[in-house]
């Protein structure tokens, strides 16, 4: 089984597998939203699909801002003296502080890093990561 990682900071289109039985009215139409607008890449990933997974497991897809996850995301930012903190789970964020574009592209973050395997991404300064 896969464990989750706390290391792990991911945002993806917010339409991305929205989709939990017994929970939308026409479950047709999530599966062809889910897989029209997924890209290609994360479709046919397995690792993708076990994250997803998880995820569901756990019922936090598709679910609304939590006080526990904002006040994770207050004492990290406090304790590191942060600009920002953020914990988001593949359909997007579910809490953020010191944000304020709330929509990011796995693309544009350090997931698309994290997500190559299961050891934690340590970038002790992220304005002199190239890679950004």
């Amino acid at each position: 089984m896969w464990p989750l990682s706390p290391f792990t900071e991911c945002s993806v289109l917010p339409s991305i597998l929205r989709h939990k039985a017994g929970r939308t009215g026409n479950e047709a139409d999530a599966v062809h939203q889910a897989l029209t607008e997924t890209p290609p890449l994360a479709m046919d990933d397995p690792a993708e699909a076990r994250r997803i997974d998880a995820l569901n497991r756990l019922d936090v897809i598709d679910t609304p801002r939590d006080e526990a996850f904002d006040r994770i995301t207050r004492l990290i930012r406090n304790i590191f003296d942060l600009p920002v903190a953020i914990v988001s789970m593949i359909d997007g964020y579910k809490a953020y502080d010191g944000l304020e574009n709330r929509e990011v592209s796995r693309d544009q973050t350090f997931c698309k890093y994290t997500l190559q395997d299961m050891t934690p991404l340590v970038v002790p300064d992220v304005r002199e990561e190239p890679s950004t």
